[in-house]
């Protein structure tokens, strides 16, 4: 009987902390764009992608793994060179974009090379395993 009392509180304890960390995580607002961080939408696309190698975070306002990447990608615009696009799309307000990449998942950061996609990877990356991408293809 005190077996399952206990585990009955321990599963009130795990449900409550996760639920708190949610409503925390759902309202935290959106981190603001790194100066050479490059808004991407359905028109820009193909221009902005096109001559360079790009790094192209997909994303959306509600998407909580998505507001823990945006630091993250604007590190990798901290450090980056001119020669490097990284940028962002918002998937509900560019969904022509988001639809020709065939985007199911996000956050999907997609590398392109002369606007080839050259790699795609879907949820959380570190800083540095980007940043490695990054040189691999330089």
């Amino acid at each position: 009987m005190s077996i399952s009392i206990v585990l009955v509180v321990i599963t009130f304890a795990f449900v409550a902390y996760g639920y708190l960390g949610y409503r925390k995580m759902k309202n935290a607002p959106v981190v603001p764009n790194h100066a050479s961080l490059v808004e991407l939408t359905d028109e820009n696309f193909n221009l902005q992608t096109g001559n360079k190698i790009a790094l192209v975070d997909f994303w959306a306002t509600w998407c909580m793994p998505c507001k823990v990447m945006a630091p993250i990608i604007n590190d990798v615009a901290a450090q980056t060179d001119n020669h490097v696009l990284i940028g962002k799309v918002d998937i509900d307000a560019n969904p022509k974009v988001a639809a020709k990449m065939n985007i199911r998942n996000i956050p999907t950061v997609v590398f392109f090379n002369n606007g080839v996609e050259v790699k795609r990877f879907v949820g959380v990356k570190s800083k540095d395993f980007y940043i490695n991408e990054l040189k691999k293809m330089s």
